[in-house]
């Protein structure tokens, strides 16, 4: 290290000028101080569409609200929350442009999955670095108009095409899956459909649409789904008939229901939350794991985002403005508005935030900007 610590400056300038992608800058930075005041001197050489703020470590990016307009659906727009309420429209902030008419399906640590509308082509892009990794095209013949792809989940490192795995649910019934790398996509059917998809603590999780929970196992050409869980409302109608959310929240892993009494903003939601715990259990003498979803009553300083499309926890005192023990979601009303709503877990009360662009829930989508 103190060798090249002890390069002189104007070399290191030239290297500095090189570098072409926030995440090389981000490594030159980390080889020592007088690399890093160095990158601080030639922070100019960043692209001016994005913000210094998400580059330099003073603070965690808020996570961003993306949409695509049902008017021209080849349009996106993001919005940012300003003191972790009122939503402002940032689109101009952030450069989009690699996912001009594309449809952007899930996001993972800063990461967008998109998918091409004529050529169907799909690739992972990290908006701040700019960096795009190409994946096998869309495993289906048909239009795209036609697919609904529920949620998508990726391994980590994005970049390692041996360890990073990719999944996504297609039409409620079937997980798509790849390594970065491969040529095509695999796929598994199951019986019971799939309502949702997590990576928790490095292990893909499933839970079919009778909200019994799986845990998968990688194969070399296929998955096994073992069962975790099975379902039981313990006689709670109001959670039988909720939409269910999995949550990776603070190394745990949490299922949030979500049920709505009417499409009118006098309606309040109501939510409840599991968090898997797991117990050893003597029986005849042998003893084995077994799983329980406990109910909690608060989500302490972590604030949930919800979404149809994959939802995320944060740590709240990370985030300026942003109260924790809260429920970040959205809805759709009757007239075809579209709301962000905050929902606290302690006064169990509701705000409500109209957005002011044509889009439904079916377009929304939450991002974590992340450069590394």
């Amino acid at each position: 290290m103190d060798c090249w610590s002890k390069l002189p400056e104007h070399l290191i300038e030239i290297f500095a000028e090189k570098l072409d992608s926030h995440r090389d800058f981000l490594s030159f930075s980390a080889v020592c101080t007088s690399w890093r005041s160095i990158f601080k001197n030639n922070i100019h050489c960043l692209p001016s569409k994005i913000p210094i703020s998400h580059c330099l470590p003073k603070g965690k990016p808020l996570p961003l609200l993306v949409l695509y307009s049902t008017m021209d659906s080849k349009i996106h727009n993001l919005f940012s929350l300003s003191n972790g309420k009122k939503m402002v429209k940032i689109s101009h902030e952030i450069d989009l442009s690699k996912t001009e008419n594309k449809l952007i399906m899930g996001s993972w640590r800063g990461w967008l999955f998109v998918v091409d509308y004529i050529t169907h082509e799909i690739a992972l892009i990290n908006p701040l670095t700019g960096e795009e990794v190409c994946l096998p095209s869309f495993p289906s013949s048909s239009s795209l108009s036609l697919v609904r792809i529920k949620l998508v989940v990726f391994s980590y490192p994005i970049g390692n095409k041996y360890d990073c795995m990719v999944m996504f649910v297609c039409n409620h019934t079937k997980i798509c899956f790849c390594k970065v790398g491969d040529d095509k996509w695999k796929t598994h059917r199951h019986s019971q459909g799939i309502e949702n998809l997590i990576n928790h603590n490095g292990i893909f999780h499933a839970m079919d649409l009778s909200s019994n929970l799986y845990r998968i196992t990688m194969m070399e050409n296929t998955i096994d789904m073992q069962y975790v869980l099975v379902w039981d409302t313990f006689g709670n109608q109001r959670c039988l008939f909720s939409t269910k959310f999995l949550v990776e929240s603070s190394g745990e892993l949490l299922l949030v229901t979500h049920a709505m009494p009417y499409k009118h903003l006098d309606g309040i939601p109501h939510f409840e939350i599991f968090k898997l715990t797991s117990r050893y259990v003597n029986y005849h003498d042998v003893y084995y794991l077994k799983y329980e979803w406990q109910q909690i009553e608060d989500v302490g300083n972590q604030t949930i985002f919800l979404g149809h499309k994959g939802s995320i926890s944060v740590e709240s005192s990370l985030y300026h403005g942003m109260k924790g023990n809260c429920i970040y979601f959205a809805r759709d009303v009757i007239g075809g508005n579209l709301y962000t709503a905050i929902y606290n877990l302690i006064s169990l009360s509701v705000e409500y935030f109209s957005l002011d662009v044509d889009a439904n829930l079916d377009g929304l989508l939450w991002f974590s900007p992340n450069p590394w």
